[in-house]
C-alpha cells in the first residue's frame, strides 16, 4: 500500500439521499441473491482491474437496461474526481465483511416483487451505505489523536487505522499460505515427538476424525489451494466428490463452517475467521473470504488446541499451552531454525536458551555476530485484543501495545519489561563489553542491529515502527546519560516470522545482506526526507504529502516483499514432501 484510497461513500454518490435508509432494505432482496453477491466481491483483491478502474466495475455491475443508470453514475463520479482529485475504491474487504455479517441475521423470503434491473440498483445503493457505515468509526481516530504532537500525529494516526483492517486488505494469499504451510508441519513435527502432547494430539485427530497431523494436513490444503488457484471470478464453491469417504469429508468441512446460531456482536469479523465456510447445499460449501480459510492452517491452531486441551481430564491437560506455542515452538523450533539457517558456520551464533543456561542477566532471544555487525533479536507471538484492535482509539491501541512491545507497569512503582526495554539493556551490556559469552569485539566498532520478531501478521502494520523507535529514543537518551555512544546504534526493525520464512535462504546465499536491507529500509523511513520535500515544495498538495508519508510508515517486512518480491522457501517442498509423498 503506497498510496492512500478513500473508499467512496453514499453521499457523495446520492448527496439527496440518507445512506441509513439503505441499511435495512437488505431483508427487500432474496438470501440467496445477497449471499452470491457479498461472497463474490468478497474474492476482489486490491489490484483487481475492476476496483482500479470504477467504470470497468459499473459496466459489469448493471445491464443494459439500466445504461442511463449508469451514465448518470460516471458522470457524478468525474465531478468528483475533477474537484477532489483524490483516488478511490468501491469493493473493499472491511465493507464487503461488514455486509455478509449483516446478511446471516437476515430472515428473507426467496421471492422478491423487483426485477434484477431494481435489484442492481438496490445492491449498489446498499453497498455504498455500508462504505459510509464501515468507516463511520473512523471518526474515532482523529478525536483520540487530536492532542498529538503534530510531528507524530500522523504515525498516530496511520497506526490506528492500519491496526483494525491491515491485515485483510493487504496481503500476497500464496505467501501467507507458504508460511502457513511451513509452521504447521514444524509444528506437528515438534509436538509429535512430546510425550505431555499424546492425549491432546489424539482427541485432536478424534475431533477430526483423521489418523495423524499429515491425513490432516491432507484433508486441509486442497481446500486452501482450490481458493488460490481458482482462475475464475466471482464465489468459489467447494462440491464434496460422492465416493466411500463423502460423509467423513462433509463432517471435516463443516467444523470449519458457519453453523446456524451465528454469535451477533463478535468484533473483528472472529466468528467468519473461526468459520470461513458456509454450506449452500447438501454436499455443497462456499468460501466466505479466502484470506481466512488459509489462515486455518496454523493461525487458528491454538485456539483449537486450547478448546481441546480444556475438555481434557486435569491429568491430561497440558499446563501452559500458551508457552508452548509462543517460546516454545515461536521462539526456539521456528526463530532458531530460520537464522540458523539463514547464518551459517561462521557467525558467532547464540540462543536464548543458551544464555539462560549461562545466567546471562537480560538475556535476548537470539545474538548475532558478524565481524563488527551485531544483530540481537527479541522474538515476540502475541495477541491484541479484538476489542482493541477494532476500537479506532489511539489511547487504547497504543497502550496495548505499551505493555506487549515495551514495558508494563506494575504495582509499587515495578515494571514488566517487554521487547524494547529487553533490546536496551542488552545494548548497554554490549557497550560495556560485559557479554561473557562474546568479547571478540570492541565495542567502540560495534554497529548494532536490534530486531523485534512478531509471530502475528495482524501486526504488520503501518506506523508501528516508528511507533516502537519513538520508544526506543527514550531508551537510547538514557544510554547516553550513562555516557555510552549511540551514534552506531541502528533504529529497531520489527520484522514479521513470515518473511524470515520467505527470505532466510536469500540471506544464507548472500544474494542480499540483512544489515543493508534494514539500512537502506530506516533511510526510507526517515522523515528528514519528507522535511526536504516539504521545503524545496516537491510534495504540492496535501494529498501528495499523505502518500509520501505513507510509503515512510511502511512495515519493514511489506518493504521486503516490495524489494524481493514472491519467493518460494526450499522449507515449503522439503517439508511438503514429507506429506504427500
Amino acid at each position: 500500500m503506497d498510496s492512500f484510497k478513500v473508499i467512496l461513500q453514499f453521499e457523495t454518490v446520492f448527496p439527496e439521499e440518507n445512506y441509513q435508509d439503505y441499511l435495512g432494505k437488505l431483508n427487500e432482496i432474496p438470501k440467496e441473491l445477497l449471499i452470491d453477491f457479498s461472497t463474490h466481491f468478497l474474492r476482489f483483491e486490491n489490484e483487481n482491474p475492476l476496483n482500479i478502474d470504477y467504470k470497468l466495475l459499473l459496466f459489469n455491475w448493471f445491464n443494459k437496461e439500466n445504461e442511463g443508470f449508469v451514465r448518470h453514475l460516471i458522470q457524478v463520479i468525474d465531478n468528483y474526481l475533477k474537484t477532489n482529485g483524490r483516488e478511490f475504491i468501491i469493493i473493499n474487504p472491511r465493507t464487503s465483511l461488514t455486509l455478509f455479517e449483516h446478511i446471516l441475521f437476515q430472515e428473507n423470503s426467496d421471492k422478491s416483487e423487483q426485477n434484477n434491473s431494481e435489484h442492481e440498483i438496490l445492491l449498489f445503493k446498499i453497498y455504498l451505505a455500508y462504505n459510509t457505515h464501515t468507516i463511520q468509526s473512523e471518526k474515532q481516530v482523529a478525536k483520540s489523536t487530536e492532542e498529538i504532537d503534530s510531528k507524530f500525529n500522523f504515525t498516530a494516526k496511520i497506526l490506528t487505522q492500519s491496526l483494525a483492517n491491515y491485515d485483510i486488505s493487504n496481503f500476497n494469499l500464496k505467501s501467507v499460505f507458504v508460511s502457513e504451510f511451513v509452521k504447521v508441519l514444524l509444528f506437528f513435527k515438534m509436538v509429535s515427538q512430546k510425550k505431555k502432547f499424546q492425549p491432546l494430539i489424539k482427541k485432536f485427530y478424534q475431533y477430526f476424525d483423521v489418523l495423524d497431523y499429515k491425513e490432516y494436513i491432507k484433508k486441509l490444503a486442497p481446500l486452501c489451494i482450490t481458493t488460490i488457484e481458482s482462475s475464475s471470478a466471482g464465489y468459489i464453491d467447494i462440491n464434496v466428490s460422492k465416493n466411500e469417504t463423502y460423509e467423513t469429508n462433509i463432517r471435516f468441512i463443516e467444523k470449519f463452517s458457519l453453523s446456524d446460531t451465528y454469535e451477533k456482536g463478535e468484533r473483528d469479523f472472529i466468528h467468519l475467521r473461526n468459520n470461513p465456510f458456509i454450506k449452500i447445499e447438501n454436499g455443497k460449501f462456499r468460501i466466505i473470504y479466502p484470506l481466512f480459510v488459509v489462515e486455518k492452517i496454523y493461525k487458528s491452531l491454538y485456539f483449537i488446541f486450547n478448546d481441546l486441551n480444556n475438555k481434557l481430564p486435569d491429568d491430561d491437560k497440558i499446563k501452559h499451552l500458551r508457552n508452548e506455542f509462543t517460546f516454545e515452538f515461536s521462539e526456539k523450533k521456528l526463530l532458531y531454525e530460520l537464522l540458523g539457517k539463514a547464518y551459517k558456520n561462521k557467525y558467532i551464533k547464540i540462543t536464548g536458551e543458551e544464555m539462560a543456561n549461562e545466567k546471562i542477566d537480560g538475556a535476548i532471544d537470539y545474538y548475532i555476530r558478524n565481524g563488527n555487525k551485531i544483530f540481537i533479536f527479541e522474538s515476540k507471538d502475541i495477541l491484541i485484543n479484538a476489542n482493541v484492535k477494532a476500537s479506532y482509539d489511539y489511547r487504547l491501541i497504543n497502550n496495548e501495545l505499551h505493555k506487549k512491545l515495551y514495558f508494563e507497569p506494575l504495582e509499587g512503582g515495578k515494571t514488566k519489561n517487554a521487547a524494547v526495554c529487553q533490546l536496551s539493556n542488552f545494548i548497554q551490556l554490549l557497550l560495556s563489553e560485559s557479554f561473557p559469552l562474546d568479547n571478540k569485539y570492541k565495542s567502540k566498532n560495534a554497529k548494532i542491529y536490534p530486531v523485534i520478531v512478531l509471530h502475528n501478521r495482524q501486526l504488520e502494520i503501518s506506523g508501528l515502527n516508528k511507533q516502537v523507535n519513538e520508544w526506543f529514543k527514550t531508551e537510547r537518551s538514557k544510554l547516553n546519560e550513562l555516557g555510552y555512544d549511540d551514534s552506531k546504534i541502528r533504529d529497531i526493525v520489527v520484522l514479521n516470522i513470515d518473511s524470515l520464512i520467505h527470505y532466510h535462504e536469500l540471506i544464507q546465499c548472500k544474494k542480499f545482506n540483512l544489515e543493508d536491507l534494514i539500512d537502506d529500509y530506516l533511510k526510507s523511513c526517515d522523515r528528514e526526507r519528507f522535511l526536504i520535500k516539504l521545503k524545496k515544495e516537491q510534495l504540492k498538495n496535501p494529498w501528495e504529502q499523505s502518500n509520501f508519508q505513507l510509503v515512510q510508515h511502511k512495515s519493514f517486512s511489506m518493504y521486503l516483499f516490495d524489494r524481493l518480491g514472491w519467493h518460494l522457501t526450499s522449507l515449503f517442498e522439503e517439508e511438503g514432501l514429507n506429506i504427500f509423498n
